[in-house]
This record gives C-alpha cells, sequence and structure tokens, in this order.
C-alpha cells in the first residue's frame, strides 16, 4: 500500500549529495553551525547568498527587483510589511532563476535556522511542483499539504514548479510561505481562510508534505 501518498506514485529523490541548498546571509555565525550539522549527516550542500533586509528600507528593496511590489495590501500580520519578508522572497527568486538556467529538474532548499534530523532522501511524488519536509507544515491522509504552512525552511520545488512560481511572484503582496499558500490546489480544498488572495490569473500549485527531516530551531530566521 502507498501509505505516504496513496493517489500517486513517488519515487525517492535522494539529495544528500545535492542540488540542496541553504539560503543564509553571507559571513553569519550560524553558517559554522549549520555546515557542522550537514557534515555529520554527510549532507552536501550550496550556499545561497541572501539579501539582508533588516538593513535596508522599502524604497531601496524595491530598486532591487523590477518585480511588482505591493506593501501593505490588507490588514493584519498576513500581508508584506517587513523588508526582511521581501528580501526573503528576492533571494529564493534568484535561487528557482538559477536553477532553472542550470536545468536542474528538483531541489532542495533550507534556511539555516532549521536542523536537519537526516540527509534529505524522500519521496517526491510524480506530479508535485512542491514537497515541504519542515515541521510545521500540516498534511492530510493523502499527503497534500493541508490546514497550513509556517516558514519555507525546508521544502523541495520541481522544475515546473519554479516556473509557476516565478509567474505568481510577478507580483509580491505577501510574506513568501503566504502567497505560494494562496496558490495551493489543497489550500483551496480545505477552504483555507488566506484563499480570498488567491491570483486567479496565476497558475495553482500541487503541494505535499511529507514526514518531517527540518525542524525550526528556537530563534528567529536573521533575513527576516
Amino acid at each position: 500500500v502507498n501509505a505516504l501518498f496513496p493517489n500517486t506514485s513517488y519515487p525517492i529523490a535522494d539529495f544528500s549529495k545535492g542540488p540542496a541548498y541553504c539560503i543564509s546571509i553571507e559571513g553569519d555565525e550560524r553558517r559554522q553551525l549549520f555546515k557542522q550539522r550537514l557534515d555529520e549527516l554527510n549532507q552536501t550542500f550550496e550556499w545561497w547568498s541572501a539579501i539582508d533586509g533588516r538593513k535596508i528600507n522599502r524604497a531601496a528593496m524595491e530598486a532591487m527587483t523590477e518585480r511588482r511590489i505591493v506593501w501593505d495590501k490588507f490588514g493584519g500580520t498576513d500581508a508584506l510589511r517587513r523588508t526582511g519578508e521581501l528580501a526573503l522572497t528576492l533571494s529564493s527568486i534568484e535561487l528557482w532563476k538559477h536553477a532553472l538556467a542550470k536545468g536542474l529538474k528538483q531541489i532542495a532548499i533550507t534556511e539555516d535556522d532549521t536542523t536537519l534530523r537526516s540527509a534529505i532522501i524522500m519521496p517526491v511524488p510524480d506530479d508535485a511542483d512542491l514537497v515541504f519536509f519542515n515541521n510545521r507544515s500540516f498534511r492530510n491522509h493523502i499527503g497534500l499539504t493541508w490546514g497550513g504552512v509556517c516558514g519555507t525552511d525546508g521544502y523541495v520545488v520541481t522544475q515546473k514548479g519554479m516556473e509557476k512560481l516565478l509567474d505568481i511572484f510577478e507580483t509580491i503582496f505577501m510574506p513568501l510561505d503566504l502567497q505560494m499558500l494562496v496558490q495551493m490546489e489543497s489550500m483551496h480544498q480545505c477552504q483555507h481562510h488566506l484563499i480570498e488572495w488567491c491570483q486567479t490569473d496565476k497558475p495553482m500549485l500541487r503541494s505535499y508534505t511529507a514526514p518531517p527531516l527540518a525542524f525550526h530551531g528556537n530563534f528567529s530566521s536573521r533575513i527576516r
């Protein structure tokens, strides 16, 4: 019985020798601890240098991209508000573009505020755009991302997923994880309260959640 993802086939993808990336601010002292842990796991990875959005104002952040930025689109904390949130999104966009230019079929992405419990060897369903493997992403009985996603500190994105994401983030108006969430087919099926912000003219995402390999630390991301 296909217990993890019963409605699709899922080959096991071995990212232990790459392609796996960690988004991190260059020179941050967290890098040493993160690398030490991954060396212990025999997990190969590459650093992807993030923009440090804590030190840049909104106008300067907007000047870094040709994409449309919409701040404070709606009330509450789910809209794009902090420059650090935009910094993570822009850093991720450049990584997706890099991976597509290299012709990579899928990549694993982490951030340096997470702890890996094992090397990244995991199932990736054939029809997936995204597969989350962090401990703050939830799933239903057939493995679809369900109910909520908090953070992008552990996920796999496929080639077609990256192509879709680059389209979805043509306009940036929410933090990275939430703007992904509102375009997920499964979040519409479970009637998540944020789906009213779905961009109906943009592609929908097929998102799964695997058993967690990445666990969020007791500290905040320095990027955001």
